[in-house]
């Protein structure tokens, strides 16, 4: 964590809980939530661990980036959230264990 560069900031997931019991692991992020809208230059993304079928702003064109399902292509979720507009699986097994910003995202989605 030391190494990244940057501002960290948490958006908690299933595995967090031994990290969120851990008073110097919190001390890495700015803020640690279940649930971020960011904006990207104008670009609003709603940021939770879990894939949402529907979350605030969907009907606004706003972006959901998600984790939790990793590259388990085959199950049901990942068939089903694949088809939803504007939804990204960012989990690092998806984008390469590596930091990605927005263009890369979504320029490369396909072939991540």
């Amino acid at each position: 964590m030391r190494k990244l560069k940057g501002q960290k900031h948490l958006i908690i997931g299933n595995h967090d809980s031994r990290l969120l019991n851990n008073p110097a692991c919190k001390e890495y992020f700015v803020e640690i939530v279940d649930l971020k809208m960011v904006n990207d230059n104008g670009t609003q993304i709603f940021c939770c661990h879990y894939p949402m079928v529907e979350w605030n702003g969907y009907y606004r064109n706003v972006l959901h980036f998600y984790g939790h399902i990793h590259n388990n292509f085959d199950n049901e979720t990942n068939q089903y959230i694949s088809k939803v507009k504007n939804a990204y699986n960012v989990g690092v097994d998806i984008i390469g264990f590596m930091p990605r910003n927005l263009k890369e995202i979504l320029s490369n989605y396909t072939l991540l």
